[in-house]
């Protein structure tokens, strides 16, 4: 009786064993599974997240490369000349602002500067300054495009006056150009049959000349005083004032002929000079702080007044059978004088036809500078900039007159006052590798004897398959926000031009400049072969 209880009970417990091992068995497998459709959950989610990863960066890099693509088309199927900005005097011409007020005479600049993408004429002897608008800005149809003529400098042949006296121009009181006129005798391309019976002042480059700094630009020094090496330049009753390509030549400006001799030394058979036609193109090898004049054989660049303010299209004559909607010349205008506009500018021609595309063009620079086989290596500018707005700031202006203390009782302190050596320069620095372009403006100033250079403006940007360059600018002293542009000219990118534009367009708070300069690499030469050939030596015949 005893040994089957035993034997129920054990029985029991070997049940119960069994059944718990069952069960714990069982649970262990739901486990497992479950730990399984999570692991394939985490993987799936993964994958789809990774294929959806994918898929955003292939239609990120697809869209990129698309915008790329686009962007350099757009670079390959179109030509830069130059670049202008406007700045007004109490005129009335539209700038196509924000904000503006078209009925408002006003002295706003343009806040930007507006590229020339029309071929030049290779006489350059012409400024297109405007285009007639309707009262809400826009371009008005079928309406032609306003021009001064007769920006001819054929007959200046001297370098050391720094003026020229553009003839037989429209410099009239009240912008009109329709009823006056002398008969010319001939009608060119950039000219037509009747003159104007005008002259007007031209500043030009001055054999000589250190100081190209305006007399209303701010220049500050050490309470306000300073020493210059030469005048600033005076623009009132000035029309224009201009530098480089086509500002000396020999020849007729009111026929529109050049010479026809070659004077040696001095003209070429087209008429263009040798003489110097811009300051500060290369730096003086023996003195960092001194810069040698030269030549701009594609480059122009400078300012031109024009009067269009409250004329009226039925006053002015029709121009030159050119564009689409013909032409209208307009009347020049004096520096400073209320109702005119000022037109600041660089523009260029080259052997090649104007600005065009080249997918290596920075391999091919590398390669004619560097003998380099792919994009690397820098190209370096100097030039000369024409400004306005800036202030000129001495390297002690915010310290007192006082350099010098006196050596004896009852003496006067002694200073020397800052001299302004030269300006304004400009610099620029393209990076080939890279594109990236650099530069600034200044200039040169001496205190104690000690010489340094003073920025006013610096800029950056990049270079595009074309020779064109688009970035911003900094005026130094408030940092205030511009604009850059610029045009690589010549086969070899010989020589720079380029404008800053302030923002601003307030005609106190406004400022800019245009530059030409010119490149101070020389083309690569590669080293010469060395012959296998040499002087016998010994005594056999």
């Amino acid at each position: 009786m005893k040994n089957s209880k035993l034997v129920k009970f054990s029985l029991t417990l070997v049940c119960a064993a069994i059944l718990s091992a069952c069960g714990s068995s069982g649970g262990s497998d739901n486990s497992a599974a479950e730990a399984k459709a999570k692991a394939e959950q985490a993987q799936q989610a993964a994958a789809k997240a990774k294929a959806e990863a994918e898929a955003k960066a292939k239609a990120k890099a697809e869209a990129e490369k698309k915008a790329a693509e686009e962007a350099e088309n757009k670079v390959k199927n179109s030509a830069v000349f130059g670049h202008k900005l406007v700045k007004k005097t109490d005129s009335n011409f539209i700038l196509n602002i924000e904000g503006e007020d078209k009925t408002r005479k006003s002295s706003e600049s343009t806040g930007r500067s507006d590229k020339m993408d029309v071929k030049l004429h290779p006489s350059l002897d012409t400024v297109v300054v405007s285009i007639p608008l309707d009262k809400n800005g826009n371009p008005v149809k079928n309406a032609p495009i306003g021009y001064v003529e007769d920006f001819d400098f054929r007959g200046n042949t001297n370098n050391t006056t720094g003026e020229f006296t553009l003839g037989h121009i429209y410099n009239t009181a009240n912008g009109e150009t329709k009823t006056s006129g002398q008969a010319r005798g001939v009608k060119t391309d950039t000219k037509t049959e009747t003159a104007g019976t005008n002259t007007g002042s031209a500043l030009v480059y001055q054999e000589g000349r250190t100081n190209y700094i305006p007399t209303d630009d701010v220049v500050k020094g050490s309470n306000s005083k300073v020493a210059v090496r030469n005048d600033f330049r005076d623009r009132k009753d000035t029309v224009a004032e201009v530098y480089g390509h086509r500002t000396f030549v020999d020849g007729d400006s009111l026929k529109g002929t050049e010479a026809t001799t070659t004077v040696a030394g001095k003209t070429t058979l087209a008429g263009e000079t040798t003489l110097a036609n811009a300051p500060f193109l290369a730096k003086d090898k023996k003195d960092s702080y001194a810069y040698k004049d030269g030549k701009l054989n594609h480059v122009q660049y400078g300012r031109v007044t024009s009067r269009l303010d409250d004329v009226e299209l039925a006053q002015v004559k029709k121009g030159v059978d050119a564009g689409e909607n013909g032409t209208r010349v307009v009347s020049y205008g004096e520096y400073g004088e209320k109702g005119t506009e000022n037109s600041y500018f660089y523009r260029g021609t080259d052997e090649r036809d104007g600005v065009v595309y080249n997918a290596n063009l920075t391999r091919d620079l590398a390669k004619a500078y560097h003998g380099a086989d792919k994009a690397s290596g820098e190209l370096n500018y100097q030039g000369h900039a024409v400004t306005y707005g800036f202030t000129h700031v001495a390297p002690n202006a915010n310290k007192p007159d006082v350099s010098k203390v006196p050596n004896a009782i009852g003496e006067n302190p002694t200073y020397d006052l800052p001299q302004l050596v030269s300006g304004t320069h400009v610099a620029a620095k393209i990076d080939l590798a890279t594109k990236g372009v650099t530069g600034q403006l200044y200039d040169v100033w001496s205190v104690d004897g000690k010489k340094s250079n003073q920025q006013i403006a610096n800029f950056k940007g990049t270079l595009a398959n074309n020779g064109s360059i688009e970035g911003s600018s900094t005026r130094t002293l408030d940092s205030a926000a511009g604009t850059f542009n610029g045009n690589l000219f010549g086969k070899q990118a010989e020589e720079l031009g380029g404008t800053l534009a302030s923002k601003s367009t307030n005609a106190k708070e406004s400022w800019g400049a245009v530059f030409g300069a010119k490149v101070q690499e020389t083309p690569y030469q590669p080293a010469g072969k060395t012959s296998v050939w040499g002087v016998k030596t010994d005594n056999n015949n």
